[in-house]
């Protein structure tokens, strides 16, 4: 059970498909009508800044930027008013590249619109950058890893005319982040990256860095 001043941030992909690491509407379902009435979590939504309180709360996040998000994950997260935070790979969205070498796992699935990711917007959604080819960053100089941010963050701005200010690492290991970007990515308005490290984050800990 979760303590107090903690944020868990729950991470999926798929909705509905039969990939793996996609998990049935019906399962998603349960877990976000669990999420909306319990009275010992709040939902966070990351369009507005952190709530001062000691109640656990919880954030929802998707990777990569499937139809599915739209389609079959979207109507879940509206019927229980949950606003959830999207990591786009932008190139993705714009048929750049090859589903089949870049997202093994999910080749049977396709990706957003731009129209559709401004649907997620206008209801109230958040988004960020997850690079725009899917590469690791770990593999990348330095220089290569500041052109992907900046690509993606181009391809937000003439296509969306949004500015996302978070990113979460491809493949999202701990082991995937890079210290040398710190400086860069603040420059470019990133105030929060994210990794997939199994542990509670503290929440006044959040708080004091947005």
């Amino acid at each position: 059970s979760p303590r107090s001043d903690t944020l868990a941030v729950l991470m999926y992909h798929s909705i509905g498909g039969d990939d793996p690491y996609s998990i049935s509407e019906e399962q998603f379902h349960t877990q976000m009508k669990y999420l909306s009435e319990s009275r010992a979590i709040q939902l966070l939504d990351w369009s507005k800044p952190l709530p001062v309180s000691n109640i656990p709360t919880v954030l929802i996040t998707f990777d990569d930027g499937y139809d599915d998000n739209v389609t079959k994950a979207a109507p879940i997260l509206r019927e229980f008013g949950i606003k959830a935070l999207f990591f786009i790979t932008s190139g993705f969205m714009d048929g750049e590249l090859a589903i089949n070498s870049h997202f093994e796992a999910y080749r049977k699935l396709k990706p957003m619109s731009w129209q559709q990711l401004k649907s997620l917007v206008d209801e109230g959604h958040s988004l960020g950058l997850h690079g725009h080819t899917h590469k690791l960053f770990s593999r990348m100089s330095l220089e290569e890893a500041q052109q992907e941010i900046l690509k993606s963050l181009e391809f937000f701005q003439t296509r969306l005319n949004y500015r996302p200010r978070c990113f979460a690492y491809p493949v999202g290991q701990v082991d995937q982040q890079r210290t040398d970007l710190d400086e860069f990515l603040t420059q470019q308005g990133i105030t929060t990256v994210f990794t997939t490290e199994h542990k509670t984050c503290r929440y006044s800990k959040v708080q004091s860095h947005r």
